[in-house]
């Protein structure tokens, strides 16, 4: 969905917006997470090998790391 990349460039309040100076440097990659599977044990993953998503609060709160992200 584009609008999470203008989100995340420019409103994301954890980092400096992107200046028009910084876009001839920027570059881009594609991570795909499929086959999600429910886990009964919170350790069952692997830092740089597995993305998560973590969900809770009726799935009102909810986060997804990349694998890459994660460590």
């Amino acid at each position: 969905m584009p609008e999470y990349a203008l989100v995340s460039a420019l409103k994301d309040t954890r980092f400096k917006p992107i200046s028009l100076d910084e876009v001839p440097n920027l570059s881009v990659a594609v991570s795909l997470l499929v086959n999600f599977q429910k886990r009964d044990n919170i350790f069952d993953w692997e830092v740089g090998k597995h993305g998560i998503q973590i969900v809770f609060g009726n799935g009102f709160h909810r986060g997804t790391y990349l694998p890459e992200v994660a460590s």
